[in-house]
C-alpha cells in the first residue's frame, strides 16, 4: 500500500530560528483555547435562546444578521426576562432596554384604548344620540345647558389621570428617541459593529404606535364640541363658587384644590395638539445632533419597506385590523420630514398613494384618519416637491373615487 506522508508546514523564520516556532505554537494554543472557551460560552447562550423559543412555539422571531436585529415581541414575557437575568452581556443589554420602551409604548396604548377613549369618545356620540329638538338646545354642541357641565364633572378624575400620563408619555418617548440615537452614535462601543447599518424596525413601528396614540387623543378632545365646550362652562362655573363657597355649601380649601387641578388639566389636556406639540418640544431638538443623520437614514429606510409592504398587503385585502398603521406610518414620516427636510421623495409619494386602498380609516374604532387630509395640511410642501401641485389639486376626486370603490 502505498505511504502517505505528512509534511508539517515551516516558515523559512521557523527554520532558521526554532525558538520563534516553538513560540509561534505556543501562542497558537493560547488562541486556540480562548476561542474554544468564546465558542462554548456563545452556544450556550444561543442554545439557552433556542430553547426560550422552542417552548413557546406559537410565535416566531424575525432575526437578522446581528442580535440587534432581533425583532419584538418576544415568545412570552417569562421565559424571555430569565433570559435576560442569566445573561448580563453588555450587547444583550441594549436589546433589553429597547424592549423595555417597547414594553412601556404598548401597555399604554391599552390603558389609553380602556381607560381614555370610552370617556372621551361619549362627548362626541352623545351629540347624535339626544333625541331632542335642536331649538330647545341651548348650547352650540346640542347638549342641554346643566347636563353637558354634569359630564364634564364626571369626566374629571379620568381628565386629571390623562393630565399625569401624557407628561409621562412625553418624556418617556423623548428618552426612547434619545436613545436610539446614542445607539447610533459613535459614544456606543458597539456602534461600528452591530448598528450603524442596523434598521429598528420594532423600535421605530413602537415609535409609531405611540405618536398613533398621541394623535387620537389628540383628535378625541379638539373634535369633541361638548368637551371642550363643557370645560369653558366648568370653569366658569367654578369661578363664581370660588367667589362665594358658601352659597353652594363648598369649603374655600376645597375649592382651591379643584382650581389648582383644572389648570393643570387645562394646560396640559386642553393646551393644544399633543403630537404636533410633541415634535416641536421632544424631536425637534434632536435635529443638531450629530447620530440624526444616522437614525434618519434607517428610519428613512423603515419607511420606504413598510409602505411598499403596507400597500401590497392592503391590495390584496388583508385583514380590516392592520389597516390602520397607515396613520403610524404617516406620523413617522412627518418625523422623519421634521429631523430630514431633503427626505426621499419615494417615501412621501409612496405614503400619498396609500390612498388608493386606504382612503380613509378607523383608529381604535372612534377617530378617523385620512392620509390625504394629513399630509395636506401637514406635510403640503413635502407632497409638492415630490408629486407636484397637480397631486394636491386632484386629490379631492381621486379620494371621491377611491372612497367609492372601497365602498
Amino acid at each position: 500500500p502505498a505511504i502517505e506522508s505528512v509534511t508539517e508546514t515551516t516558515t523559512i523564520w521557523e527554520f532558521l530560528f526554532p525558538e520563534v516556532k516553538k513560540e509561534t505554537t505556543k501562542a497558537s494554543e493560547v488562541v486556540r483555547e480562548d476561542l474554544s472557551t468564546f465558542l462554548n460560552r456563545y452556544a450556550e447562550n444561543l442554545d439557552d435562546l433556542y430553547q426560550a423559543i422552542d417552548q413557546n412555539p406559537c410565535r416566531t422571531w424575525g432575526v437578522a444578521s446581528t442580535p440587534v436585529g432581533l425583532q419584538f415581541p418576544f415568545p412570552t414575557k417569562r421565559t424571555i426576562e430569565e433570559f435576560f437575568v442569566d445573561h448580563d452581556d453588555d450587547l444583550l443589554y441594549t436589546v433589553q432596554m429597547i424592549v423595555r420602551f417597547i414594553r412601556y409604548i404598548d401597555t399604554s396604548v391599552e390603558r389609553a384604548k380602556t381607560e381614555f377613549y370610552p370617556i372621551l369618545a361619549t362627548f362626541g356620540e352623545t351629540i347624535e344620540e339626544l333625541p331632542c329638538a335642536n331649538e330647545v338646545l341651548q348650547t352650540e354642541c346640542g347638549i342641554p345647558t346643566g347636563d353637558m357641565e354634569k359630564m364634564t364633572a364626571n369626566a374629571l378624575p379620568v381628565l386629571m389621570s390623562l393630565a399625569n400620563f401624557i407628561p409621562e408619555l412625553f418624556a418617556v418617548g423623548q428618552r426612547f428617541i434619545d436613545y436610539l440615537l446614542f445607539l447610533y452614535s459613535e459614544d456606543n462601543p458597539f456602534y461600528r459593529e452591530f448598528f450603524k447599518n442596523t434598521v429598528y424596525a420594532s423600535a421605530f413601528a413602537a415609535i409609531g404606535r405611540l405618536f398613533k396614540m398621541l394623535y387620537t387623543l389628540e383628535k378625541l378632545i379638539s373634535e369633541g364640541p361638548a368637551l371642550v365646550e363643557g370645560w369653558e362652562h366648568l370653569n366658569k362655573m367654578i369661578g363664581g363658587i370660588r367667589r362665594d363657597p358658601s352659597a353652594y355649601e363648598a369649603q374655600s380649601e376645597d375649592v382651591e384644590k379643584t382650581e389648582m387641578a383644572m389648570l393643570q388639566i387645562g394646560r396640559i389636556v386642553f393646551g393644544g395638539g399633543l403630537f404636533s406639540m410633541f415634535l416641536a418640544r421632544q424631536v425637534s431638538p434632536f435635529i443638531t445632533r450629530p447620530s440624526t443623520a444616522q437614525l434618519t437614514a434607517q428610519l428613512e429606510r423603515y419607511l420606504d419597506s413598510e409602505i411598499a409592504s403596507y400597500t401590497k398587503l392592503m391590495t390584496k385585502g388583508t385583514p380590516l385590523d392592520r389597516e390602520d398603521e397607515v396613520c403610524d406610518l404617516t406620523l413617522l414620516t412627518h418625523m422623519l420630514v421634521t429631523l430630514k427636510p431633503d427626505a426621499k421623495s419615494r417615501v412621501i409619494q409612496g405614503l400619498w398613494n396609500t390612498y388608493q386602498c386606504s382612503p380613509v380609516v378607523t383608529l381604535a374604532n372612534v377617530v378617523t384618519f385620512s392620509v390625504v387630509t394629513y399630509m395636506q395640511e401637514n406635510l403640503a410642501l413635502f407632497v409638492r416637491n415630490a408629486m407636484g401641485e397637480s397631486a394636491m389639486k386632484q386629490a379631492p376626486v381621486k379620494m371621491a373615487q377611491s372612497l367609492a370603490v372601497n365602498d
